[in-house]
């Protein structure tokens, strides 16, 4: 536990030192002796632009354009010492984020917050010992919360900031059926005519929208809106509270499908908890590689096999089936039916690979063989670790069934994986062979050894089927 909270405290380090790089600030009134635009690379706003005004590259991009137009036009065969054409990069002048409340709720505080950069001129001493002039960017911390009341307007509304009139917040509120309300709000920076680069940008800008009383009237998508997605089914437990506007949204800790505030983030972070591949019921050790090696022990290994079958489709009936969503109808036709259907299907899959292995003996003879290979693969490993090390071991050592350190058992995934693919690979014919999976697992979970045991069964597979006359038998 002690070295968790150990490496993620080194992790948070390491964020806050990429967005302090990439965004500022160092301090709330740092003094830099470079133009900030340059010493950062994101959370500006410049100001916006006159869309009548002529576009500096309305030239080339209108050239471009008359290329793609020319069906006989092919790149790099008639433009070899054209001038290449480049196009400035252009910083955004708007931020905003989006999120769901409910239409009864009246009013919000939305916090804005950037940073102003001063250039003035100091004296310095320089190497040479003689006195210069050194250009310095000092910084102002600027902050403002607007107080949005939705019954003072229908759809939209443009609020001017007390601190500084240039800088506007725009607020739209979209009403939703079953009582809930998208509400959108943007910063936009309007400022015009500044006398230096930096004075008409906004730096590590961000708002915040949060209820007067801290309480949680932020409402998850799904809840709210009625454009349905299969992904949700599966991870409800992780819902979507809000949506950057030019940038990321980030929120609060969520309970019942709300949470209390959502802000814009440059630099999202959401740190996963470990994932785990272990099943209730299931032993580490239930399916060890070793023991399914067995030819003697095949009844038993069957029996394990169809256990985990069970397990899932009783996961299917309970979690899927049994969801209190599955009773509305429209959410059962659209989504429901389609998840369970997927997972059912794989189910059936897994029990047609337990079938081959238990009706087919060649089949089974090459499963013995997989699991061999990989018992061994992974004692070679560990042979290699402590060798390598100049410590000095007998390999016997490492594949001595009697030692509990030796055993290596499959996943619960990995194995049902496996058993997926069987019939496709044991009948060529089978319409399922053309199906890819792809397992989707966070890296040090087991995937390659779930591959490297799938390609040992296709090995033996074709090679206790091959016959003399075989093409690629040789």
């Amino acid at each position: 536990m002690a070295d968790r909270f150990k490496y993620a405290e080194a992790r948070q380090k390491i964020i806050d030192a990429i967005r302090t790089d990439l965004i500022g600030p160092l301090s709330p009134e740092e003094v830099l002796d470079e133009n900030p635009r340059f010493a950062y690379l994101v959370g500006m706003l410049e100001p916006q632009r006159d869309e009548n005004a002529p576009d500096e590259n309305e030239q080339e991009i209108d050239t471009d354009i008359d290329y793609g137009k020319d069906e006989d036009f092919t790149a790099g065969e008639d433009d070899d010492n054209e001038p290449i054409s480049t196009t400035k990069f252009q910083l955004p002048s708007s931020l905003g984020i989006s999120f769901y409340v409910e239409s009864s709720l009246d009013r919000i505080c939305l916090d804005v917050s950037w940073g102003d950069y001063v250039s003035s001129i100091e004296k310095v001493i320089g190497k040479d010992e003689k006195e210069h002039n050194r250009t310095v960017y000092r910084r102002v911390p600027e902050s403002e919360t607007v107080r949005v009341k939705f019954s003072d307007f229908r759809r939209t509304k443009d609020y001017q900031l007390a601190q500084d009139s240039n800088i506007h917040v725009h607020v739209s509120r979209i009403p939703l059926k079953d009582g809930y309300s998208l509400v959108t709000a943007y910063v936009v920076n309007k400022r015009s005519n500044p006398s230096s680069d930096i004075e008409g940008l906004m730096f590590q800008v961000g708002i915040k929208a949060h209820a007067e009383d801290g309480s949680a009237v932020f409402i998850a998508e799904h809840i709210c809106r009625h454009v349905l997605a299969t992904d949700e089914f599966y991870f409800e437990q992780r819902p979507i509270m809000g949506r950057g506007r030019g940038c990321a949204a980030v929120w609060g800790k969520t309970g019942n499908g709300r949470t209390d505030y959502v802000e814009s983030a440059f630099i999202p972070e959401y740190e996963y908890p470990g994932v785990s591949a272990a099943l209730k019921g299931f032993s580490p050790t239930y399916f060890s590689t070793w023991q399914m090696a067995a030819k003697g022990r095949k009844s038993e290994t069957i029996l394990r096999l169809n256990t985990l079958a069970d397990s899932y489709e009783q996961w299917i009936d309970d979690t899927l089936a049994g969801s209190f969503r599955m009773n509305d109808p429209r959410f059962a036709e659209s989504i429901g039916n389609t998840v369970i259907g997927h997972c059912r299907d794989a189910l059936r899959r897994i029990r047609e690979g337990i079938q081959i292995i238990e009706t087919d003996d060649i089949a089974f003879e090459a499963f013995i063989f997989m699991n061999s290979v990989i018992f061994m693969q992974n004692s070679i490993k560990n042979y290699s670790k402590k060798h390598g090390k100049g410590i000095e071991c007998n390999f016997n050592d490492f594949v001595n069934l009697k030692n509990p350190k030796n055993e290596f058992a499959w996943r619960p995934f990995q194995i049902a994986f496996i058993l997926m693919n069987l019939k496709g690979i044991v009948h060529p014919e089978d319409p399922e062979r053309d199906v890819v999976d792809l397992l989707y697992f966070p890296t040090g979970g087991g995937k390659t050894e779930a591959y490297l045991g799938l390609m040992a069964f296709t090995i033996a597979n074709r090679r206790l089927r091959a016959s003399e006359s075989d093409k690629y038998n040789r």
